[in-house]
């Protein structure tokens, strides 16, 4: 899932969970403007594979949280654990496939291959231990982009996205 976020009230960043570093991330032009999010790979309730502090926003079920990357520098992206999720090869099957979700996409992408950050700033140990567990390269860049790579239906050709700054 790529999700995208935006800023509607710029004085809540003030009071918003300090690992999560949103006053920093979208008023620093150093900052990372991507975020990762993890899913349980096991089991729903499964922790972190990472150092992690605690984040309980209001608009969560009560006993949800999301886990933060402890001690993430706001030039690294936000890696992030949601542990109230199931885990991906729950939600992926037939039955459990939300109606709504696109069966066929237009240019024949059926599976992630692969996913890569081009950074500004290099990210930090922890950060970059984390995306590697994950399989995610990570490199230098003068600009920050997303490089996402599907394999097609009929897994010779792919197709590719790149996000990023215009």
């Amino acid at each position: 899932m790529l999700e995208l976020l935006f800023v509607d009230d710029p004085t809540a960043l003030a009071s918003s969970h300090a690992p999560l570093n949103l006053q920093q991330r979208f008023t620093s032009s150093e900052a990372s403007p991507f975020g990762i999010g993890f899913r349980p790979s096991a089991a729903r309730g499964e922790s972190a594979s990472f150092p992690s502090a605690d984040y309980r926003p209001e608009f969560l079920p009560d006993g949800a949280h999301i886990e933060v990357m402890d001690g993430g520098l706001a030039t690294d992206p936000l890696i992030f654990h949601l542990p109230f999720l199931a885990p991906f090869s729950e939600t992926t099957s037939s039955i459990n496939a939300p109606d709504n979700e696109p069966r066929e996409h237009a240019c024949g992408a059926v599976r992630l291959q692969s996913m890569a950050l081009e950074l500004r700033s290099a990210p930090s140990s922890r950060a970059a231990a984390v995306l590697d567990q994950a399989g995610i390269r990570s490199q230098r860049s003068d600009t920050d982009k997303l490089l996402l790579r599907f394999e097609s239906d009929d897994d010779r050709s792919e197709c590719c996205l790149g996000v990023g700054p215009r």
